[in-house]
């Protein structure tokens, strides 16, 4: 099932903002909300940002810049994908906007094609970053749930030590290994040592376990 998105515009040209909405609604979803600001003050002001979003900007505009804007958010600690679009900015802005982390930046004119393909490019790739923090979540809960000893036995089979080598180092019999082994493996969620190992390697679980 897809999820919500959202997109925002802002640009002080009405005309822009007006086709922007109209090209967003016929070649949308249905599951993305638009919103459109005047101003980069307005957008701030009202503080609107859920996510997944893109935010649409017009890098040239009166009072606060796309650019201004842009370092604001970023100063507030809001990564939304930056979409530029402009018409006449100075080579300089666009590449300290691309340097700051913006998706892309479209001169006007540009096929709204175009621009529909940079939104759902960076719409996509939030919904994937989603899913990966969905998913390092999950997996930090399940080994929170391990018990310190499971963690031991974790740690020293992510390192590709053997079972019996495990039971030497902690004083234990390769039988109590065998039994931790299957209980971590089920809170887990997994069922060899290749995915132990590849799950320790993706979600940095490789370090001792804190007492």
């Amino acid at each position: 099932m897809e999820s919500k998105s959202y997109i925002y515009i802002v640009d002080d040209d009405d005309s822009m903002r007006v086709s922007l909405e109209r090209a967003f609604l016929s070649g949308g979803t249905g599951l993305q909300e638009i919103h459109a600001f005047e101003s980069a003050q307005q957008f701030l002001s009202d503080s609107p940002i859920d996510s997944p979003a893109v935010l649409v900007l017009d890098m040239s505009m009166p009072g606060m810049t796309g650019l201004q804007l842009q370092e604001a958010l970023l100063e507030r600690g809001k990564n939304i994908p930056i979409v530029f679009i402009s018409g006449d900015s100075e080579k300089a802005d666009i590449i300290q906007g691309l340097k700051n982390g913006a998706s892309d930046f479209l001169l006007k004119p540009f096929p709204l094609s175009q621009l529909l393909e940079a939104v759902n490019k960076a719409l996509n790739l939030e919904f994937e970053k989603e899913k990966a923090q969905g998913t390092q979540k999950a997996v930090l809960e399940a080994y929170a749930s391990l018990t310190y000893r499971e963690k031991e036995v974790f740690a020293l089979l992510a390192q590709g030590k053997m079972s019996k080598d495990v039971a030497e180092e902690l004083g234990i019999t390769p039988a109590t290994v065998k039994i931790f082994k299957a209980n971590l493996m089920k809170k887990l969620g997994i069922d060899s040592i290749a995915d132990l190992v590849q799950m320790a390697m993706s979600h940095n679980l490789l370090a001792k376990p804190k007492t």
